[in-house]
């Protein structure tokens, strides 16, 4: 699940029309409320319940629940960069 939000936040860094991108605390707060649920995977109806933690603004609640569609395809999609993150972290804690 982490790295899907790391994902997540990623992406939704890249939507035009979020004037308010989400940052650390959003994040922190998003995985608290998954991890209390005992969610273990993000998919678009489980991010569509909590979208309410990445918007500060309505206007960008709107947006991100207009854009659900693509943030679920990138929860999806491989990324390396985010797979070197976590490959380097695996390490560091080994």
């Amino acid at each position: 699940m982490l790295r899907q939000t790391v994902k997540l936040i990623n992406g939704i860094h890249s939507l035009p029309g979020i004037v308010d991108k989400p940052g650390l605390r959003e994040s922190i707060a998003l995985v608290q409320a998954l991890a209390t649920k005992g969610c273990d995977a993000l998919s678009e109806a489980v991010l569509e319940q909590h979208l309410c933690f990445l918007a500060k603004r309505r206007l960008d609640l709107e947006n991100l629940r207009k854009a659900i569609a693509r943030l679920g395809l990138l929860l999806e999609t491989r990324d390396d960069e985010i797979e070197e993150w976590f490959r380097d972290l695996e390490e560091v804690a080994r």
